[in-house]
């Protein structure tokens, strides 16, 4: 798949109601909270899931980015015509 960028390569599973969802853990990132290592599967996963609408398609996802990448991604989604519902900076 092109475009796979720092996550290693995304699983894809079928969903009910014929669902698509791409999971892509950052396996690039070495985060640790109070000395403890953060595991990418436990909280660094993005997603993404995909079903046809008619002609189009919707979607839905989180995507885990550093302060770096946020301004870069969010421009390169609005070209593709995708618009964020929300950024959130934990």
């Amino acid at each position: 798949m092109e475009g796979r960028g720092r996550c290693n390569g995304p699983s894809r599973k079928i969903q009910p109601s014929d669902v698509i969802r791409f999971g892509m853990p950052r396996k690039d990132l070495h985060v640790s909270l109070g000395g403890v290592d953060i595991k990418p599967g436990l909280a660094l996963g993005s997603w993404a899931a995909f079903k046809q609408d008619g002609g189009s398609a919707m979607v839905m996802g989180d995507l885990v980015l550093t302060e770096d990448e946020v301004e870069p991604v969010m421009l390169k989604l609005q070209e593709g015509g995708i618009n964020e519902s929300a950024i959130h900076n934990t």
